[in-house]
């Protein structure tokens, strides 16, 4: 009974113990913070790199080039990479035609497993022309605990996605 009354009374290492016990909520919250900064700054490359994909095809680059839908794919995973890794399973690019700017249905090229469903059109338009560009991405979320926050999808992970409509600017192919 001295032994525990002693050991309460004690109070060198409670420093120690009180940063061990802190810790776990600590590196916890630093994690998330990662993980949260990681998912906005990918979600942004995509972004950048929709934009820049719409750009070309709105000046008629990719049409004069004749870059057909793999070529315009590995572009977008050009510009996605370092930080985002393409693959069949994760990437889904889509370019289509619209009819006006007006409201537009389209479908949503996922079913509820996670699974790209989409036909991936590829209709690049010509001058003049309302061109619509979806790009889709597979982000995994590898944060226990904050994934079922962040992820969108019901296999855990969140799908990312960037649009770009545009009027194709009067170019002659």
């Amino acid at each position: 009974m001295r032994l525990i009354t002693r050991f309460a009374m004690e109070r060198q290492g409670a420093t120690v113990v009180e940063f061990a016990l802190l810790l776990p909520a600590l590196l916890f919250t630093v994690m998330a913070v990662v993980q949260i900064s990681w998912v906005l700054m990918v979600t942004q490359q995509l972004e950048n790199a929709t934009a820049d994909l719409g750009r070309l095809v709105r000046t008629g680059q990719i049409q004069g080039q004749k870059i057909d839908k793999q070529g315009l794919q590995a572009l977008l995973c050009q510009k996605l990479s370092p930080m985002l890794s393409c693959s069949a399973t994760n990437l889904f690019l889509e370019v289509q035609v619209i009819p006006d700017f007006g409201p537009t249905a389209i479908a949503w090229p996922i079913d509820k497993d996670g699974k790209f469903t989409g036909s991936g059109a590829y209709q690049l338009g010509v001058g003049g022309q309302v061109v619509l560009v979806r790009c889709f991405y597979q982000f995994s979320v590898w944060l226990p605990l904050i994934g079922p926050a962040l992820s969108n999808m019901p296999n855990g992970n969140r799908m990312l996605v960037s649009t770009a409509a545009f009027r194709n600017e009067p170019f002659s192919r």
